[in-house]
């Protein structure tokens, strides 16, 4: 860029900073001699790198790799609460974005959609990645789980703060219809993800 060598999408990422929703062209020789050019609008770079390319081609830059090693049983210990931490925050915030709307519905996959994308990890990366995988759609539903909708834990915890406060249960008709609404809620979306799996799947792009 601009005669300046980068070594990293990193590096490239920063500099294009300063050409925020500007067009941007990238000339590029790599280590094996492959050379080229790429071109794209990039977007609002305040904070994230976006971009779409309309010419050009793909920069060759490698995929970056860290190695993660525990040096005993408490040091991996450590490590498992720190990434069992980041998935418990990553799940909150999505679910924050998604109900104050900044999240599309589409940007979710139902149970047929983790296992095609379940398949596609196995089948072409390292195993260590499945199990990364599981664990944060393990940690998602956990988090799902203490929403404060019946039938779901949290709405259980919700009748019991309720009835912790007028000192005598909720009527059995008052939790029947609020379970109801919830079914129908959850039923509903679950449908919906369903489907959306399906069209994903006719449409390539799990495979």
């Amino acid at each position: 860029m601009a005669g300046e060598p980068v070594e990293s999408f990193y590096e490239v990422a920063r500099k294009i900073r300063r050409y925020s929703n500007k067009r941007v062209k990238i000339d590029f020789l790599s280590k094996e001699g492959q050379e080229g050019s790429v071109t794209f609008e990039a977007g609002d770079v305040g904070e994230l790198i976006t971009g779409k390319a309309f010419m050009g081609t793909v920069i060759p830059f490698r995929p970056l790799e860290r190695l993660y090693k525990g040096s005993g049983p408490i040091d991996s210990i450590s490590m498992g609460l720190q990434t069992s931490k980041k998935y418990l925050i990553q799940a909150y915030l999505t679910l924050k974005q998604f109900f104050q709307g900044e999240m599309s519905p589409k940007n979710f996959i139902g149970p047929v959609g983790i296992v095609a994308a379940s398949y596609k990890i196995v089948s072409e990366a390292p195993l260590i990645n499945y199990v990364y995988f599981l664990g944060l759609i393990s940690t998602f539903i956990a988090v799902v789980n203490f929403l404060p909708v019946l039938p779901f834990d949290g709405g259980h915890i919700v009748f019991l703060f309720v009835e912790k406060l007028k000192g005598s249960p909720v009527s059995e008709k008052v939790q029947e219809k609020f379970l109801y609404v919830g079914w129908i809620i959850i039923g509903g979306f679950f449908l919906y993800l369903v489907w959306q799996d399906v069209f994903r799947i006719v449409k390539g792009v799990f495979i």
